[in-house]
């Protein structure tokens, strides 16, 4: 019996490579050599894609022997982001990134995801590190930030009870109220003071906006609560606002009532409301005008919730009639011509806002002003 001589195969310890590189595997041994990949050389090049078990035959006469080697192939860092986002103003978004290996942001996070509200467009980049090869590679992504919208529903307000008022939203082109409705202005008369809320968008995008109604109740005024001062000898027409029943001090129980006082008075009204009684009053001052015919001014009805008629007897030239509110803005501008009565005009105050305006009538000889209260 011949003993034959030990083979004594080893294909050397398993190894770890980067994706994409090449390996040389030697198996020491006596005898020849076959690996798996058909070789018969003692020593090859190996370039797997993915990791690969690699076995060897080593043949000595009628003997042989195997071993196998693991050559574990270590993935290239990768890195994929989603396409660019798009978000509203004031919004967040949450990016993530797939990939193998640690995770580096611009924004200096290390998660895999990371939650971002810009105010502008940004642009935000990945890097991701494999630790075993030592590559790294990057991705980015674009965040764009639509307009800002610069939503607003108008100043607080107060109102008196009973009262309407419009509500007007700025800055976009859809509107949606807290009371349903979709308008860009809506009226509205609370009971209690009330804030209202709307949702202003401009078709991609919305912001919401709000704004106080304050109401407080009723004030009992005459005359819009303002002094008149009359001419001794003229009328005047006292009208009280802001109660339900009225009892003025002349003993009259009308809203209205007309005086002729020839000095200075105080007049007072008093209305029941919730069962308590609330008092208000005017001082109507007289002066000795002593103006001339060619300057008599007539304007009545005054108070005036419709046509107002303006004559003046003693003028016999044109004159120019103007009408503004006491914020300055224009009602009536017109020039009125003169005839055998003097000058006469009609002026419809139906359609404006109540309050005190101004009479202005003027030439080149003659300028007056006078106050009108729309009720």
């Amino acid at each position: 019996v011949s003993v034959l001589p030990s083979i004594d195969l080893d294909a050397g310890n398993n190894v770890q490579i980067c994706e994409g590189e090449t390996i040389t595997l030697t198996a020491t041994g006596s005898g020849e050599f076959l690996w798996s990949t058909g070789e018969t050389s003692s020593s090859i090049e190996v370039q797997p894609s993915k990791t690969t078990t690699y076995s060897v035959i080593a043949t000595n006469g009628n003997c042989s022997e195997t071993d196998m080697i693991l050559v574990t192939v270590e993935e290239k860092p990768w890195v994929d982001l989603e396409d660019d986002l798009s978000i509203c103003f004031g919004e967040s978004v949450i990016i993530t990134a797939e990939g193998n290996g640690d995770f580096l942001w611009s924004t200096g996070e290390t998660s895999q995801s990371i939650t971002v509200s810009p105010e502008i467009t940004t642009k935000y980049s990945v890097t991701v590190t494999n630790g075993q090869c030592g590559n790294s590679t990057t991705d980015e992504v674009y965040v764009y930030v639509k307009d800002q919208i610069i939503a607003s529903a108008g100043e607080n307000i107060t109102i008196q009870q009973g009262e309407k008022v419009i509500l007007e939203a700025l800055g976009g082109s859809t509107y949606f109220w807290s009371t349903g409705e979709t308008t860009q202005s809506i009226i509205v008369q609370p009971f209690e003071t009330t804030i209202y809320n709307v949702e202003v968008g401009n078709g991609t995008c919305s912001e919401l906006a709000e704004v106080e109604v304050t109401v407080i109740e009723k004030t009992l005024l005459i005359n819009d609560g303002l002094d008149i001062t009359i001419c001794r000898g003229e009328e005047v027409t006292l009208t009280a606002s802001g109660g339900t029943a009225y009892l003025w001090d002349t003993g009259d129980m009308k809203p209205s009532i007309t005086v002729k006082p020839n000095e200075n008075r105080v007049y007072s009204v008093s209305s029941l409301r919730n069962n308590e009684v609330y008092t208000a009053d005017i001082k109507i001052v007289v002066e000795d005008c002593a103006i001339g015919k060619e300057k008599e001014i007539n304007i009545y009805p005054n108070p005036t919730s419709d046509v107002v008629n303006i004559h003046l007897p003693g003028l016999k030239t044109k004159v120019k009639v103007i009408v503004y509110a006491l914020n300055g803005s224009l009602v009536y501008n017109k020039e009125i011509k003169a005839d055998n009565n003097g000058v006469f005009t009609q002026i419809d105050m139906s359609s404006v806002a109540k309050g005190i305006y101004l009479i202005r009538i003027f030439n080149n000889e003659y300028n007056e002003t006078k106050k009108i209260l729309v009720v």
